[in-house]
């Protein structure tokens, strides 16, 4: 079960094709994947689940905002709530822009029943996909440094 979950988590920071992005969300996602990971989560979140992404997201610190996509995910146990703070933990003290999206009230009821009130209060959160996306497009795009040609 814990493949099966891991295995609906994907990560993307390249401007390919990203998985389960609509046309609009790739065009935006495109704009700033230099400089955003894109991390959706499918499936009901639990601790194996949780664990093994965190062991997946060594590469976390190369990037400038990391969204959280929870727009699949129906609810998360008390583990795997642990191990989603420590994620958006461990990005706000390197200073990244931690935006979650997707949120449903079960999640949100979730992170607040295990007392993780402050890690969400440290987060941006943008309802729809798209505009967590496009926020971060903007937010960089202003940013970035000059390219030479």
């Amino acid at each position: 079960m814990t493949d099966l979950q891991l295995a609906s988590v994907e990560l993307s920071s390249e401007a390919i094709a990203a998985p389960g992005l609509n046309d609009a969300e790739q065009r935006a996602f495109s704009a700033c994947a230099d400089e955003v990971l894109l991390i959706h989560l499918g499936g009901p979140m639990t601790f194996g689940a949780a664990t093994g992404l965190t062991k997946r997201l060594a590469t976390v610190a190369s990037y400038r905002g990391v969204i959280l996509d929870f727009t699949d995910v129906p609810h998360i146990d008390d583990s795997a709530a642990l191990a989603l703070e420590m994620i958006i933990d461990r990005a706000a003290e390197a200073d990244q822009m931690v935006i979650l999206t997707g949120l449903r009230r079960p999640v949100v009821r979730s992170f607040i029943r295990y007392g993780m009130l402050h890690s969400l209060k440290r987060c941006t959160r943008i309802p729809r996909r798209l505009d967590a996306i496009e926020h971060a497009r903007a937010l960089f795009a202003d940013e970035a440094p000059e390219t030479e040609d």
